[in-house]
């Protein structure tokens, strides 16, 4: 069993295989052949120790020496065989038999994960060729992973070639080529959702019309409700199972907490969320921007930053999107680790650096943002509180009010820093509720009226600065239905594309398109529709001197009607602004007692 010219040939044969695994075509067989010697010699082991305990039990100080080296001896061999194992497995799961080549699979994980990298160029190359994208399909199926994967890599890419065409000094036509082509890979899957959406749709048109019909006035109060509760959340839901009554929270407060609704797509079926379609077009915006191609075209561009939707300057974030490759490709990465060789290693060092850095500094950014300040000071008087709590609850163990008092207060602590400031609000309020309904019944020796005052303190103030960001609000609305016109640039991407490339026998379905695309958009929304169009404009002056004329000749149209439309807006939010001022002026918080809090 020990015999050492035998274990020498079987780890040498170990040793041989696993610096062929890569290269062999046929190295199954041996693998295979290796791993059935392992498991036959572990059970010959396991059976002759066992043998070894029963027959010699009495003679441990010479068993336990010979066990010991018996029993190295099979970890060393199980060893030895977990890598050649653990790659059979990977490489019977498939994941290596995606290509002619099964060293592509090393060859990308290191080109994507590479840093420094060579260019932005050849990252988005990487990512948009044929091989890896059905890498990433394959592993989709195989692990389960998210559907939406691969369009997350064609973002990548289709940042690292907006990168590439603003640091040049001019526009090459291979990087415009470059970053339309990725433009048009996204454009031609939204089109083949949008057409399985349509057939959808058609098949139950009558039904959908009937129920709209019965439906259409509780719809609209339904969206009003949920709108309003998405922007005044108030998180009771986190408390509910600490009242088994439900008696612990006002009836009118369980009945109207928030719903999730399904939306129009379930994300797994309709991968473009608005995050994914504002980073396209934005990024369209910022290759086709005034300001940039002005630059190009005159060989003065800022090769060190990149011009944003309105004109301001901002970095390329290249270390970000590094990043996000990184983290994509990371559960490829640990599915494949055991198949791979030791050159990833020495060539993802720096990317793995990079990655930790910017994690690192990400989780010290996290708990640094402007509420976490706000929060910690709750941190000292909840635990004080809590061991006032405790120590009544030594007394009397079985107080259902005490004890959920001290739930409360655990699961607002335990709450994460990062967390909307409203939920520890909501928290705080229970809290509030629960402590009032102790100090009605509480002798003055057991009082928590002391708590009970801070925690009022600071409900309070809480609530002044939130009357004081209610002003935001209108920022924050503005900004939104400004961007609900971003959803309309796959139908013009599909106009103003089809056409610059076509012979221009299209000329009125562009028009009465462009006409209907500005007769009915809603006023919050004309500026960004016209940002839109003159970004396709720019595209157009460069490859179709036809379209772009018809394109400009609309923006000049509509442009003369901002001024007016600007005019307007301001006069009706400076209403809404004063309407708003004078809500907050009258609620004022300055009563520090429970029943005032509660009303």
């Amino acid at each position: 069993l020990c015999d050492m010219k035998c274990v020498f040939q079987q780890l040498n044969e170990c040793a041989v295989v696993h610096s062929l695994r890569m290269i062999d075509p046929k190295i199954h067989g041996r693998i295979v052949k290796l791993m059935k010697q392992e498991q036959s010699c572990q059970q010959t082991l396991s059976q002759f120790l066992n043998q070894v305990h029963d027959n010699y039990w009495t003679l441990q100080d010479i068993a336990a020496p010979f066990t010991l080296m018996v029993t190295t001896l099979a970890a060393a061999l199980r060893f030895s065989m977990h890598a050649l194992s653990n790659f059979y497995k990977c490489t019977n799961s498939k994941l290596l038999h995606l290509f002619s080549n099964p060293l592509y699979l090393e060859d990308a994980i290191i080109a994507t994960c590479m840093w420094p990298y060579s260019s932005s160029v050849s990252q988005a190359k990487t990512i948009m060729s044929e091989p890896f994208l059905t890498l990433v399909h394959r592993n989709m199926i195989t692990f389960s992973l998210p559907d939406s994967l691969k369009l997350d890599f064609v973002l990548n890419a289709l940042h690292y070639s907006r990168n590439s065409i603003i640091s040049s000094t001019y526009l090459p036509l291979g990087y415009e080529n470059m970053f339309q082509e990725i433009l048009q890979y996204i454009v031609d899957i939204w089109n083949a959702y949008q057409a399985n959406y349509l057939k959808e749709e058609l098949e139950s048109e009558s039904l959908f019309k009937f129920e709209s019909h019965l439906n259409i006035n509780s719809h609209n109060t339904t969206n009003a409700q949920e709108d309003s509760e998405m922007i005044f959340p108030t998180y009771h839901a986190e408390f509910m199972d600490i009242f088994k009554d439900k008696d612990g929270l006002d009836d009118n407060q369980s009945e109207n907490e928030p719903k999730h609704h399904n939306t129009e797509f379930d994300q797994s079926k309709y991968p473009f969320t608005d995050e994914f379609l504002k980073s396209v077009v934005e990024s369209y915006l910022n290759v086709y921007s005034d300001e940039n191609m002005s630059n190009m075209w005159i060989n003065s561009a800022n090769t060190t930053a990149s011009i944003n939707v309105h004109g301001q300057v901002k970095s390329m974030n290249t270390i970000e999107i590094f990043n996000r490759t990184h983290k994509l490709m990371s559960p490829i990465l640990l599915k494949s680790y055991d198949s791979l060789t030791s050159r990833v290693d020495d060539l993802l060092i720096g990317g793995h650096f990079i990655v930790s850095m910017i994690n690192s500094n990400n989780l010290l950014v996290d708990t640094a943002i402007p509420v976490s300040p706000e929060v910690s000071k709750a941190v000292p008087i909840l635990e004080h509180m809590m061991s006032s709590i405790k120590k009544y609850l030594n007394e009397w163990p079985d107080n259902s009010i005490l004890s959920n008092i001290l739930e409360i207060i655990t699961r607002i602590l335990n709450f994460s820093k990062t967390s909307p400031m409203a939920k520890f609000l909501t928290g705080l309020e229970i809290l509030l509720k629960e402590g009032q309904v102790w100090e009605d019944v509480a002798h003055r020796e057991v009082s928590i009226k002391e708590h009970l005052c801070a925690v009022t303190k600071l409900i309070i103030e809480w609530r002044k600065f939130e009357l004081k960001n209610w002003k935001k609000l209108l920022d924050y609305s503005s900004s939104k239905i400004s961007e609900m016109a971003y959803k309309w640039w796959f139908y013009l991407f599909n106009l103003v594309h089809f056409s610059a490339k076509g012979s221009g026998d299209n000329d009125e379905e562009i028009v009465s398109g462009l006409l209907e695309f500005f007769n009915s958009s809603p006023i919050g929304q004309f500026e960004t529709r016209l940002m839109l169009i003159r970004s396709f404009y720019r595209f157009a002056a460069r490859h179709n001197y036809h379209v772009s004329k018809i394109l400009w000749n609309i923006n000049l149209y509509f442009s003369q009607f901002s001024e007016d439309i600007s005019l307007y807006m301001n006069e009706k939010r400076s209403i809404i602004e004063k309407d708003l001022h004078d809500y907050i002026e009258i609620a004022r918080w300055n009563d520090l007692n429970y029943w005032a809090v509660k009303q």
